[in-house]
């Protein structure tokens, strides 16, 4: 007898398993349909009678389940048994009249407040939801005390809407410059930027990321002579639980006003969320990189170039850094980000050159500022790429000593050390970067691939666990998110559920990135389901796949890497090449 059954639609597969999972992690039996199976198949025996015995009928409500005919026919059965209903809302929706003939008078739970809904099963008679011992691999998660804010991108309202890279780029640092208040917990830029040109409910928002207050802003800048523009800057600081304004600010002039806009707002948010910021905390977001608005500017540009992530966009974005510096020679953060591109056009080029001319940049860098978080961050990256190992180390470690506070000194440890192969090392500071910024997805990732090749399997399942739930919340905002949709598959069977990531791959049939698909193929290899692994193999290879360096010819993979059809596959790759 199962304690709870588990209907959702199709369409929102990704939140169904990682409810599933997480509920089952608190010691609960879950029936959830895992195999995809057909309408005409469905209504088996096997699902009646699991809702039939079940303890608490789960439904998830959406704009999809509530179109869904097995969902309702799911639904009905419940009643009709006189099960616990526990209605869960994915988004707030209007209900239809079976639903809502159903559903009458059944308080819901939201997706997002999982105490919640835990509190209603308990409410429901489901009392064997016992806390996890102490100091096990699953031992709950201390609860972050700190004020929660996102700085929400800043809207472009210049005539010609051509200013977005100013708006992003005030954006970006705002957020920058409040990174390391300790009693803070900021939303990161990448997350934040991944709302832009979006239409989103903030109380949606507010709910996935557990945030309560949210920074909005907007910049209007005009052209009114060919070296000045007049500037307009709105900002508003909002507590989604009371729903006040804590206060607005409105600023009007040129841009050699920018470094007290953002001086005033920073202060502002300190003043307003009655955050406890030190001596050192002020002087370092206060401190200005340059004092030349012109030079400013073409930084600003630059970022914008360089966030776009192609070998085109940091080509751009090294022209406008290094015209940065031609004015302003001292801009050590431009220099900086003059490095930083280097780094990453080594990747597309492969070119030692590349290389040390970052090097030097990073050492004019150095000699203007040696305390800037990203003078570290570029160190232990430059570093690695060289291979001096030991060099990249003291230089990590040199980062967090500096910036304890930030979760990217701890991060870029823990992946060196992947990269290492010193992979039980890298659980510590992975781990400790998460206790700073809980929901960083890349760190998540990082510390199940830590744990899996060390060898230490209920870690492993741990951190996938907890990795479904911040996964399962951003694909719910985006679910256009490609790699994340195949990083979700794979922690369905870090985390123990094979058969649930099977499932879920019938999902990724949209995806048409090359790289992407072969990851899919790899998981299905992984997952014992070779002709899977073999079609998408396959289509990654006719999308223009070459590089199947990381499948090895050993172990469990040996008869499936030598068999005639992926053979052919590879010569196939052999003669594109």
């Amino acid at each position: 007898m199962p304690d709870i059954f588990l209907s959702y639609s199709r369409k929102d597969s990704a939140q169904a398993l990682s409810l599933a999972d997480r509920l089952r992690s608190q010691g609960l039996d879950v029936w959830i349909d895992q195999h995809g199976l057909e309408a005409a198949k469905q209504w088996s025996k096997e699902i009646v009678d699991a809702i039939e015995t079940s303890h608490t009928f789960i439904v998830l409500l959406s704009r999809d389940s509530l179109q869904s005919k097995n969902v309702l026919r799911e639904l009905s059965i419940a009643s009709e048994s006189d099960r616990t209903i526990l209605p869960v809302e994915l988004e707030q929706v209007i209900l239809t009249s079976e639903f809502k003939y159903q559903l009458a008078g059944i308080q819901r739970a939201q997706f997002s407040d999982f105490d919640g809904i835990l509190r209603s099963l308990r409410r429901a008679g489901l009392n064997a939801l016992e806390p996890v011992a102490a100091g096990s691999p699953t031992a709950p998660v201390i609860a972050d005390t700190r004020k929660s804010l996102m700085v929400l991108p800043f809207e472009d309202l210049s005539p010609a809407q051509d200013n977005g890279w100013f708006a992003d780029g005030l954006t970006g640092e705002l957020i920058s410059a409040m990174t390391n208040i300790k009693s803070l917990r900021l939303i990161d830029r990448q997350t934040t930027m991944s709302f832009k040109d979006k239409k989103i409910r903030t109380a949606q928002v507010a709910k996935e990321l557990n945030v309560r207050y949210f920074l909005e802003g907007s910049v209007r800048k005009i052209a009114v002579g060919p070296e000045t523009a007049e500037l307009k800057i709105n900002v508003e600081l909002i507590d989604m639980e009371s729903g006040d304004n804590i206060w607005q600010y409105a600023h009007r002039g040129t841009m050699n006003d920018i470094f007290l806009v953002q001086e005033t707002v920073a202060n502002k948010v300190v003043e307003g969320l009655k955050l406890h910021v030190t001596k050192e905390e002020t002087s370092r977001f206060l401190k200005r990189e340059t004092q030349n608005p012109v030079a400013y500017e073409l930084f600003m540009r630059g970022l914008d170039y360089f966030h776009r992530e192609t070998l085109t966009g940091y080509r751009v974005a090294a022209s406008f850094f290094n015209q940065a510096v031609e004015i302003d020679p001292n801009y050590a953060d431009a220099l900086l980000l003059q490095a930083a591109t280097c780094i990453q056009m080594y990747d597309y080029e492969q070119d030692p050159a590349v290389l040390d001319r970052g090097e030097r940049l990073l050492e004019q860098a150095m000699a203007l500022n040696m305390e800037a978080p990203r003078v570290f961050e570029v160190r232990v990256v430059l570093a690695q790429k060289r291979r001096l190992f030991d060099k990249a180390e003291a230089a990590a470690k040199e980062y967090i000593a500096q910036y304890p506070n930030d979760h990217l000194a701890h991060f870029h440890l823990g992946v060196l050390y992947i990269i290492m192969k010193r992979q039980a090392e890298a659980i510590a500071p992975l781990e400790r970067a998460l206790d700073i910024q809980p929901e960083h997805r890349p760190t998540l990732w990082g510390l199940v691939l830590a744990c899996e090749q060390s060898g230490q399997q209920e870690k492993r399942k741990y951190w996938a666990e907890q990795a479904l739930t911040v996964f399962a919340k951003h694909l719910r905002l985006h679910p256009e998110d490609e790699s994340s949709r195949v990083k979700y598959a794979n922690l369905l069977m870090d985390a123990g559920y094979p058969n649930d990531a099977l499932s879920y791959i019938a999902s990724l049939e949209d995806i048409h990135d090359a790289r992407k698909i072969y990851e899919i193929g790899l998981l299905a290899l992984m997952l014992g389901d070779k002709a899977l692994a073999m079609k998408y193999f396959t289509q990654a290879v006719d999308l223009g796949h070459k590089d199947f360096s990381n499948l090895q010819p050993a172990g469990e993979d040996e008869e499936f890497y030598y068999s005639p059809e992926f053979q052919a596959l590879l010569k196939r790759t052999q003669a594109v090449a």
